[in-house]
């Protein structure tokens, strides 16, 4: 597994350990002559524990940790590629005052930076002067982003604000400027393939708007398949009760989960039409005896399925309330980048907060070698329990345009 913690560390990071792991070998050397190994020993454990249980849950893993190119996938007719929606590209909390970066989304290359007033922007990534990468050496000045080549500069709508060397500015000296939302600590890009505007906006959660809750976990998994796949894998009653038996496969006899599920899409009559609401039920229930099941745990979740690209999960569990933020972010035609960012009231201690957390990314988990190797079928054969799916792709229709169906017959799948 190639696990990769998202901390890093400075140079000056660096010398802050180094001199602390000097003062903790001095006084670890002191307390020997103080107390028994056993007890320092006991207390290094206890420190140890403690940051277990204590500490941020917070990683990235890649589509090769799940079976990814395992086989050679036969990629089948695929809906449109990138749909007309809101997409989080990255946390509020990962882009500073004056910090300028390059993503790529929506198979294409852009820039995003946050201006010294603390307003972010997304630009197309490409300098119009010699085509140099705005987010590979460019630099924030004032509300402004700097061309690392020639020193070319660009506002916040993609228009040319400074040549060096001259006073006139050409017409024509512009990027594209992409409609931009920073919300619920997520920086969200529209996409739209006709290049229209919004046409709405994803609800606000005002407890982590305002950062009144506390936030355990951020993972990022890289998933080879169609965002469809994803998000309609959330009304697969079918695929709960079987893939999601038990987080433990192997004692599956004696621990493990029932599901049921129902959904209700949104209507332009409430102005949420852009939103799928699903519940889920999930009881845990052990049975040492085989015939006898004791339920451990009961989990309401209400789901909000906003556009093809953002969920919200209230999760009901017995530690207490927790919110869970899932994003699905199109890079190319079958390689998405997920998020999942969990949240709770101050009153859930981070330990318990922690269950629901590793519960979910396991059993999100349990999904991901299925997704990065299946291929997707326009026309599947449903069963009797498959009755959510349907009406799940009929809602995502709105989503796509005539342009994108266009669009698609000219691209080539890409292989897992």
């Amino acid at each position: 597994s190639t696990l990769r913690k998202t901390m890093k560390i400075g140079w000056v990071d660096g010398c802050i350990a180094a001199v602390a792991s000097g003062a903790i070998v001095s006084v670890f050397a002191a307390l020997i002559n103080q107390f028994s190994i056993s007890t320092i020993l006991g207390g290094v454990v206890l420190i140890i524990v403690t940051y277990i249980l204590l500490a941020p849950v917070d990683y990235t893993r890649s589509a090769a940790d799940f079976e990814a190119g395992r086989t050679k996938r036969k990629a089948g007719p695929i809906p449109p590629p990138f749909p007309n929606s809101w997409f989080n590209v990255m946390h509020s909390w990962e882009l500073k005052i004056g910090q300028v970066k390059p993503i790529d989304v929506f198979g294409t290359n852009l820039v995003i930076f946050r201006s010294e007033s603390g307003n972010v922007s997304v630009l197309n990534a490409y300098c119009p002067h010699l085509g140099a990468n705005l987010g590979v050496g460019g630099k924030v000045c004032g509300e402004s982003i700097e061309c690392p080549f020639h020193g070319w500069r660009f506002g916040n709508d993609g228009r040319c604000t400074k040549v060096p060397g001259q006073d006139s500015i050409p017409d024509v000296a512009k990027v594209r400027s992409w409609p931009v939302l920073e919300r619920n600590n997520m920086i969200l890009v529209w996409f739209h393939v006709d290049g229209k505007d919004p046409d709405w906006e994803p609800p606000v959660m005002p407890e982590i708007d305002n950062n009144e809750y506390v936030r355990h976990s951020h993972a990022v998994y890289t998933i080879n398949v169609h965002n469809q796949d994803i998000f309609e894998n959330g009304g697969d009653v079918a695929h709960l009760t079987h893939l999601h038996h038990s987080l433990f496969p192997s004692i599956g006899k004696y621990f493990h989960n029932e599901w049921d599920a129902s959904y209700q899409p949104g209507s332009k009559e409430n102005d949420d039409a852009h939103i799928a609401y699903i519940k889920v039920i999930q009881d845990q229930y052990v049975t040492p005896l085989g015939n006898v099941k004791w339920r451990l745990s009961h989990v309401k979740s209400e789901i909000e399925q906003v556009g093809p690209g953002l969920v919200y999960a209230r999760l009901h569990s017995p530690v207490g309330f927790v919110f869970v933020f899932e994003t699905v972010t199109p890079k190319e035609a079958l390689e998405q980048e997920v998020r999942l960012t969990f949240w709770t009231p101050p009153s859930v201690p981070r330990f318990l907060a922690k269950f629901v957390v590793w519960g979910y990314l396991r059993a999100f988990e349990q999904d991901l070698a299925i997704w990065n190797n299946k291929t997707h079928l326009a026309k599947p054969i449903f069963s009797r329990s498959d009755k959510m799916i349907p009406p799940l792709r009929r809602w995502s229709q709105q989503f796509s345009s005539e342009t994108i169906h266009t669009a698609q017959s000219r691209l080539h799948p890409l292989e897992g």
